[in-house]
């Protein structure tokens, strides 16, 4: 039977596994049955071998990109920008997020898809706020749009007071007492997550993760029922740490996930900008992925997470964009420029990361570490046929030594002419191919109104916790509280 597509006379992003690092060469790709079929030297596969081919000439062809830390709900909510430090912010967010519907979902998951196409992304995390009655459109969504997505519901089952350490304990009986939204029962969140991984069995694109909020936000049951989950089932693990200086305030949540059986090498930390040296050695010994968020850790005011410091203590490290609210679109070029650019001004420049140096961790690491280290990251024989077709001098590039780095630093612009995920079109000019963006643009916006309409009390609740909040940040920053 004839192979699905030839890709022909472009400049492919491939690594031999005696290769520490990928780099162009000039071969032709065979696709069958949405994988890599073969790898071999330009023009030495016949174009007959193939229903459809595609001349790349003059292309650079690489694998997909992997975003490892997202949240859908932020595309629908992202009017609620961030204007503040992560405490006093995240009550806003999850009002406008706990006043979505489960069609409201399914929408976030659309957008967060097309958001995902526009800029190369074929693999993201996506650490959803869902609902129990949101689990079946959500992972539907996904599967018709068509990319594949690493799925860990946002799980949490503490209050925000509950989840705070006690820095002063006027503020910390202030935020008590405003404090009235409920979390869902142990149980039912531990029912939410099981019900994910039987509905996404027999999925072709999502495969789901444990994805504990933070440790903070999970009582000691729930941490211990999502680790035996996880064993059970063989699932990775997904969760936020020492993003804010609240969190290092609040004793070593690296400690209590590993006594839970939740650190390991299927582990990504997103954030981790409060790191020690300490933390560095423990996460580099487990096999842990921290994942960087440039953008969202600057929007939020958190802190530079010291990207040098940490692949100084092998430590494993990918990139992430965050939330559309707090860290932009899915500009995952934009978060790896930023990302090895960050610290620069506290750096001699002998230790200067390039783009080039973290390249293989952004997309090989991450998939693995997000569990789809079969199939995503990297374009090499047996793997999904999950990749772009880049024309660089569209994109403001020129040949020379360094076309990664050249690429990271210029963007795509104009020069992401097609993504493909397992074999097939998905995005063509920027545009996907399956998802009609206009119709989402007019969705979203009445979707948002609506929202913004009926969560008057919820954002009632946010106003009234923010002050003490706020106060409450600036004493881990260790300022005054007034």
């Amino acid at each position: 039977m004839d192979a699905d597509l030839l890709v022909t006379g472009g400049a492919v992003l491939t690594r031999a596994d005696d290769e520490t690092r990928p780099s162009f060469k000039a071969v032709d790709m065979l696709v069958e049955r949405g994988r890599i079929a073969a790898l071999e030297p330009k023009g030495s596969i016949p174009v007959a071998a193939a229903q459809e081919s595609l001349d790349a000439s003059g292309r650079l062809v690489l694998p997909g990109l992997v975003n490892a830390h997202s949240h859908s709900y932020g595309q629908v909510c992202r009017h609620c920008l961030n204007n503040d430090t992560l405490e006093p912010w995240l009550p806003y967010a999850m009002a406008y997020a706990l006043g979505m519907t489960a069609a409201d979902t399914i929408l976030a998951a659309r957008l967060h898809a097309a958001d995902a196409l526009r800029n190369g992304v074929t693999l993201l995390l996506d650490h959803a706020r869902l609902q129990p009655d949101h689990l079946e459109g959500t992972v539907e969504a996904y599967e018709k749009c068509g990319l594949r997505v690493a799925l860990a519901p946002q799980i949490g089952d503490r209050t925000i007071s509950d989840s705070l350490p006690v820095l002063d304990p006027g503020l910390h009986a202030a935020i008590v007492a405003e404090d009235c939204w409920t979390p869902y029962p142990t149980s039912i969140v531990l029912a939410l997550m099981t019900s994910l991984v039987r509905r996404s069995a027999g999925a072709q694109f999502v495969r789901p993760l444990v994805g504990p909020s933070t440790v903070e936000r999970c009582t000691p049951e729930l941490l211990a029922g999502l680790a035996s989950l996880a064993r059970e089932s063989d699932l990775a693990v997904h969760t936020h740490l020492l993003e804010s200086r609240v969190q290092r305030r609040g004793g070593d949540p690296l400690s209590v996930l590993e006594a839970a059986g939740l650190l390991g090498p299927r582990t990504t930390l997103a954030h981790c900008v409060h790191l020690s040296s300490v933390d560095r050695a423990r996460i580099a010994a487990s096999g842990a992925t921290v994942i960087h968020n440039p953008m969202s850790n600057l929007a939020t005011g958190a802190g530079y997470f010291d990207l040098h410091a940490a692949l100084s203590a092998s430590v494993q490290v990918a990139f992430g964009t965050d939330g559309f609210n707090c860290g932009g679109p899915q500009d995952l070029l934009g978060a790896i420029r930023i990302g090895v650019i960050l610290r620069r001004p506290d750096e001699p420049s002998r230790v200067w990361i390039a783009p080039s140096d973290v390249w293989k961790e952004a997309t090989e690491g991450a998939a693995a570490a997000l569990g789809f280290g079969d199939l995503a990251g990297r374009l090499a024989v047996g793997y999904g046929a999950d990749f772009l077709v880049v024309d660089p001098a569209s994109a403001g590039c020129y040949a020379g030594p360094n076309w990664l780095d050249q690429l990271v630093f210029a963007g795509f612009g104009a020069g992401l002419e097609r993504v493909y995920v397992a074999g097939r079109l998905a995005a063509e000019h920027g545009h996907p191919v399956h998802i009609d963006e206009q119709e989402l643009a007019h969705e979203a916006a009445a979707a948002y109104e609506r929202i913004e309409r009926t969560t008057g009390h919820g954002q009632a609740v946010a106003a009234a916790l923010s002050l003490p909040l706020r106060q409450l940040t600036e004493i881990a920053r260790g300022r005054s509280k007034t």
